[in-house]
């Protein structure tokens, strides 16, 4: 009886500590999917500057544009 006892408090420990391993592991995934959620938002926000920038280099280069065809008339 004894032996039977240490066998199922075994499986128990066993059972608990494969349980521990998959909430680290589930707590672990949660962390990696907040970590990309945040790179997502900063890349999102560089994605948005960068746009900005290149639509006002194409206004300067419109604007430039139209100075350089103004000047060409006048000659």
């Amino acid at each position: 009886m004894d032996q039977q006892n240490k066998n199922l408090s075994v499986i128990k420990d066993k059972d608990v500590s494969e349980q521990e391993a998959v909430r680290e592991y589930v707590d672990a995934i949660e962390n990696n999917i907040e970590y990309y959620k945040e790179w997502a938002a900063i890349y999102q926000t560089q994605r948005d500057i960068a746009r900005s920038k290149v639509s006002q280099l194409e206004m300067k280069v419109l604007q430039l544009q139209h100075i350089i065809i103004q000047n060409e008339r006048m000659q």
